[in-house]
């Protein structure tokens, strides 16, 4: 598997998980504030000069991107991978990410027309192409081996789940469809799947992507 190569089908992938748990007629919102609120996370983590979780997030803005343009059915441009680092200050390239996420939402916000002003389609998708070629030249950067970063979140989302077992993790056992029986403190209420706490797979109702789990699973975001 080549990561960045294949993101646009991961990004199909993950967008059709979605649309089978969630209102279609709401992906389009929720996937764009997704990807303000990874950038943002991405942000966060360079700020606090945290490196494995800046390479994570950034890779998690790369991943959502996608994702976003699987849902408003558009490809984006292929990245520019040659090259080295780009030069300038690295703060600069971090803005540039926040950026370019918070220029789709405003370019959304006037095509669905929630703008006093409006404008057209096409500037969402050159938006979120400015995202992938920001959050590149990033990595380029910060010295991020971007291809390492999504593979591994790649396989956080379709092996181990959202998140690591937490240390009080427990093996649920289903007793009838949408009740678990929780050791000796007898059933409650839950998704008919049997699984440990935190592994989830990418056919149950809890995996879904960029935007967070769905409502009450106790599961986070990517």
């Amino acid at each position: 598997m080549t990561p960045l190569t294949d993101l646009p089908d991961i990004g199909r992938r993950i967008a059709a998980q979605l649309d089978s748990h969630f209102d279609p007629a709401q992906a389009r919102t929720r996937q764009v504030l997704a990807l303000v609120e990874e950038a943002g996370e991405f942000a966060d983590a360079y700020v606090g000069e945290d490196t494995e979780a800046t390479a994570a997030e950034l890779a998690d803005v790369m991943i959502t991107a996608h994702v976003t343009a699987a849902v408003f059915g558009v490809e984006l441009p292929d990245l520019p991978l040659a090259g080295g680092d780009p030069g300038g200050p690295a703060d600069r390239y971090v803005v540039a990410v926040t950026a370019a996420a918070c220029a789709v939402a405003g370019a959304y916000r006037r095509a669905a027309g929630m703008a006093r002003r409006a404008g057209p389609a096409e500037d969402v998708v050159t938006h979120l192409g400015e995202v992938t070629v920001a959050a590149w030249d990033a990595a380029k950067k910060l010295r991020v081996d971007l291809g390492a970063a999504v593979a591994s979140k790649v396989d956080v989302l379709y092996v181990r789940g959202w998140r690591d077992p937490r240390p009080d993790a427990v093996e649920l056992v289903t007793v009838e469809p949408g009740v678990y029986e929780l050791g000796d403190d007898g059933p409650t209420a839950g998704p008919p799947q049997s699984r440990p706490r935190g592994a989830v797979s990418p056919g149950d109702p809890d995996w879904v992507a960029g935007f967070g789990p769905v409502p009450g699973s106790g599961l986070g975001g990517l």
